[in-house]
């Protein structure tokens, strides 16, 4: 394969998205070109789809490539921790504010599949009995418009619901078979729109003068200066005091003068200001939400003893069993998790991983691996095991201590600093030119600079506790 090549696609795929691809993900470039170029009818003929794409773009085209790159993995009520911030702080704060008018505009940007929109929908119709009195324009917008189609239908299966409190919320499902449908009244809620943030302009008729804007897991994939222009333009979006919600990993370590920062629980809000006047800024709040608890099934119930029979029966002949199937080769389940988990399959690749690390329970690797997939699935305490074991086995391991910082940071943990430490004094003498081993195709030097974002984003974190 032509490296040449994956870079030109790479390159369309920033002019028309913003978005960048990590060493990570280059493999999942190069399947993402395969698959696009076959569906476009060029079969294997890359170079010639590239050169349509380059000099003759077209809205079908884009969507057929669009689908296939982006990543559309979410779920209802995703990160307990800020909905209990939105449903205890952030709403009843809108709510109250807009009382006199009854006017409310929400809009989550980067909806996906709309789990994160109609999961809206549910909380205000919670909160506000009377939701059809008031006047709401909750928009819901993504890249994808194969992603749009899906949230319309609000059709959704198990893995969606795997948060879901189905005692507070079941009455807002339909079940289909094996599938579950939203009633009418919450999918009537929500406006689905297509937009590109890196492209169109806004503030429009449709994106001004916003209460609440949530914006989750989508900056990580758009370059810096990219992610700096959507946030300003996010900020005069809002109303004066309005809200804006990103993920940890996303929060800008200088936002525009228009906005604060405060903490939300294990997420960060943007909070706009009265005045462009920093002077007369009212003081940072610190919202505090509760962790939620997790909650472990109850054992089965053991059957019950099995009756041994005075008199015993003759022993039948028995055929010999066949051999037994040969154990899986712990190398190779560990490729095919790391493959499965670039092709954005996380629960393919947790159940291989998982496979790897009890075939080969000293394997710092497989640990890492684990962790990797546990934290992309937002099992972070679960990732947080995995990395201690990793580290464990090879506490030199300068990757799992960078990531392990990581996690920690999204859990609120202090111990934040303590393992940046531990990653610089693993790296230390190291070349910045050198790959860091286990990471997946960055430098040392990389390597530093992700662990000097994370100090000065704790640091400001800590500040504003």
């Amino acid at each position: 394969m032509n490296p040449g090549l994956t870079r030109r696609f790479e390159n369309l795929l920033h002019q028309w998205a913003g978005q960048w691809f990590p060493g990570s993900r280059q493999g999942e470039l190069l399947r993402a070109l395969q698959r696009s170029a076959e569906r476009a009818g060029f079969g294997s003929d890359l170079n010639g789809f590239l050169n349509e794409l380059e000099t003759r773009p077209d809205e079908r085209i884009l969507n057929l490539v669009l689908n296939e790159i982006l990543v559309n993995e979410t779920y209802f009520f995703r990160d307990v921790g800020l909905w209990e911030g939105l449903e205890q702080e952030i709403l009843p704060d809108i709510l109250e504010r807009q009382a006199k008018s009854r006017n409310l505009r929400i809009w989550s940007a980067g909806c996906s599949t709309g789990e994160e929109p109609y999961s809206l929908a549910m909380l205000l119709r919670a909160l506000v009995p009377r939701i059809e009195d008031w006047t709401l324009h909750l928009l819901a917008t993504d890249l994808s418009e194969k992603a749009l189609e899906r949230a319309r239908m609000a059709v959704y299966g198990k893995r969606a619901l795997r948060e879901l409190d189905r005692k507070r919320w079941g009455a807002c499902f339909q079940t289909t078979g094996s599938t579950v449908r939203l009633t009418d009244s919450i999918r009537q809620m929500v406006h689905f729109k297509r937009q590109n943030l890196s492209h169109e302009d806004f503030p429009d008729p449709l994106t001004n003068r916003m209460d609440l804007i949530l914006c989750r897991n989508v900056l990580i994939y758009l370059d810096r200066d990219l992610v700096e222009r959507v946030i300003t333009r996010f900020g005069e979006c809002l109303r004066p005091q309005g809200w804006l919600v990103l993920a940890p990993t996303e929060v800008p370590l200088d936002p525009p003068p228009s906005l604060l920062l405060t903490r939300l629980g294990n997420g960060t809000v943007l909070l706009r200001r009265l005045s462009s006047d920093a002077s007369s800024a009212p003081a940072v709040p610190t919202l505090r939400t509760a962790r939620a608890q997790t909650r472990r099934p109850s054992p089965l119930p053991l059957p019950p003893p099995v009756q041994t029979p005075i008199l015993p029966a003759p022993a039948p002949r028995i055929a010999p069993l066949p051999p037994p199937p040969p154990a899986p080769d712990p190398t190779d389940l560990l490729a095919q998790a790391r493959q499965a988990a670039d092709r954005g399959e996380l629960v393919s690749a947790l159940t291989l991983i998982t496979e790897c690390v009890e075939a080969d329970p000293i394997s710092a690797s497989g640990w890492l691996v684990l962790a990797l997939v546990q934290e992309e699935m937002d099992l972070l305490q679960d990732a947080l095991d995995s990395l201690r074991r990793a580290l464990y086995l090879d506490p030199e391991l300068a990757v799992g201590h960078l990531q392990m910082a990581r996690v920690q940071g999204r859990c609120g943990d202090a111990g934040v600093m303590r393992s940046l430490a531990n990653f610089h004094k693993s790296i230390e003498g190291v070349p910045s030119e050198a790959l860091l081993p286990e990471g997946a195709g960055i430098t040392v030097g990389e390597a530093r600079h992700l662990a000097e974002i994370l100090e000065r984003t704790w640091s400001r974190m800590e500040a504003l506790s």
